[in-house]
């Protein structure tokens, strides 16, 4: 009995560990990055954790629901996804928005290195009309677009597809690095047709990189459809299901990413020093400092400041051990 027993809390903590699955369809893996998925969740859902926001301005063709006007013959289940009305073509000289609040992945989670994913499938005319994302680090009172040169001062050398985003602003899907479509405002963003189904996707780390400017990291999502006068009877923009989860860079730095962290401050570091907060009984750690990429930089006794200063911009990850207990996280120097 005891054997068995015994059995089952062994195959229940395995079963456990590999509850991430990868994904397969990443633009990045050609490029040596794992992206592992930790939760979905549908447009409709209301939690805790995740809610969809119809932001409420005048017109707002967002709507919740199913709908046939995309085409009967869908591969997904859209009984409950969110479209530019779920009846009607949509609607001339029209700027719609909803927005969520990225859900963490767990308690404590700081959001970095974070994965982001959905489905969705647009039809709107190719010159003005069309759909693009914004991101907040205030949880919504800003949004800015990722193709700005100002704002948080992004290049878009940080913003390619094939590598840290997936099928962005373009209307085909492959896992190549593509060119991206530009809307007659100059702006990036989808328009045209998509051909059916398309999955997007972020690495939030790399696409999204850490500026002296943005104090806080990306917290909020928001997704923008636009029209200009002329009306062309076409459907809009439908999204449906939303994956999360996080990216393991080249050279396979996943043993890193752990729910079990030390105080560490500030950190963000704009100096590149970094005070660690742990027990006196730790005296005899050692702590290692690893790039995005699983390079090691750093492999000393624990002390409880680190000096980062000589090493560039960026992200980081530590890793700290102590008799049979590790501690791991990011760190970021800005």
């Amino acid at each position: 009995m005891k054997k068995h027993i015994l059995f089952i809390l062994i195959f229940l903590i395995y079963s456990h560990s590999f509850s991430q699955t990868i994904d397969s369809s990443w633009c990045g893996m050609s490029s040596g990055s794992i992206a592992r998925i930790d939760s979905s969740f549908s447009m409709c859902d209301s939690s805790s954790n995740f809610n969809v926001i119809i932001e409420s301005t005048v017109n707002n063709l967002w709507q919740k629901g199913k709908t046939t006007k995309f085409g009967t013959s869908n591969t997904r289940d859209t009984s409950c996804a969110i479209m530019t009305d779920t009846l009607n073509s949509y609607s001339t000289n029209n700027t719609s928005a909803f927005h969520f609040n990225l859900p963490r992945r767990y308690s404590g989670d700081p959001y970095y290195n974070y994965y982001l994913k959905f489905w969705h499938k647009f039809d709107t005319d190719s010159l003005l009309d069309g759909c693009w994302l914004e991101f907040s680090d205030d949880t919504g009172n800003t949004w800015h677009r990722i193709d700005s040169l100002n704002g948080w001062g992004w290049s878009n050398q940080f913003f390619q597809n094939g590598f840290n985003c997936c099928n962005v602003y373009t209307n085909t899907i492959q896992s190549s690095f593509q060119s991206f479509d530009t809307l007659l405002n100059g702006h990036k963003g989808w328009s045209g047709n998509s051909n059916g189904w398309r999955h997007s996707a972020l690495w939030l780390t790399l696409a999204l990189p850490i500026k002296p400017n943005r104090s806080n990291p990306i917290n909020a999502v928001r997704f923008v459809f636009q029209s200009d006068s002329i009306h062309t009877n076409k459907s809009g923009w439908i999204i449906d299901e939303l994956n999360i989860g996080y990216v393991i860079g080249p050279g396979g730095i996943e043993n890193l990413i752990s729910t079990k962290q030390l105080p560490i401050y500030p950190n963000p570091s704009s100096s590149g020093v970094f005070t660690i907060s742990y027990p006196t009984n730790f005296v005899k750690g050692t702590m290692e400092v690893y790039t995005i990429h699983g390079q090691k930089l750093i492999s000393t006794a624990l002390n409880k400041q680190l000096d980062l200063s000589k090493y560039s911009n960026g992200c980081y990850y530590y890793k700290i051990t102590f008799d049979t207990s590790t501690y791991s996280g990011m760190l970021i120097k800005e």
